[in-house]
């Protein structure tokens, strides 16, 4: 395996476990987790069209919208508090 492939693993195994674990978080700053978890969608795309399973794209770009809906809804909750 390349170093940048088992680089860009760790990357996306580190985003993602912190994101779900930020966003359970029950502080104000949970919010951010959204962040990271977007954030995460990018590698995950990198290492779909390295290992060529261009299909599971679709699964990225769902999951990014997934993520930024989950911020923009708590965004507009503390903003109603």
């Amino acid at each position: 395996m390349k170093l940048m492939s088992i680089l860009l693993q760790i990357i996306t195994l580190v985003l993602g476990i912190s994101a779900i674990l930020i966003v359970g978080r029950p502080e104000d700053w949970k919010k951010w987790g959204f962040v990271v978890g977007l954030v995460s969608q990018i590698f995950w795309a990198i290492l779909f069209i390295e290992s060529k399973q261009y299909f599971m794209i679709i699964g990225v770009v769902f999951y990014s919208i997934v993520w930024l809906i989950g911020f923009v809804n708590n965004i507009k909750v503390k903003e109603s508090k």
